[in-house]
């Protein structure tokens, strides 16, 4: 359960898009800042950031796709016509 919760929190747009920033910092658990984030962990949270964003636009056009539009209208108005 905790693995999920880290996982989940780990790879959220946020938490990525947070990391991949210039002036990042990695932190103690009490909050306290340690050391900069590496260079490469930068770019690694940069393209993760990016992936995400395309699969959530991805699932915003498939959702918009088949959402309940004119078509529908259409064929329950053509329905009820004699």
């Amino acid at each position: 359960m905790l693995r999920k919760a880290v996982s989940r929190y780990a790879y959220s747009a946020g938490y990525l898009y947070a990391l991949a920033q210039p002036d990042a910092q990695r932190h103690e658990i009490n909050g306290e800042a340690v050391e900069p984030v590496s260079e490469h962990d930068r770019i690694n949270a940069r393209q993760s950031f990016l992936l995400v964003q395309k699969k959530r636009q991805e699932r915003r056009q498939e959702r918009e796709e088949q959402a309940p539009g004119s078509d529908q209208a259409e064929r329950i108005g053509n329905m009820s016509s004699p």
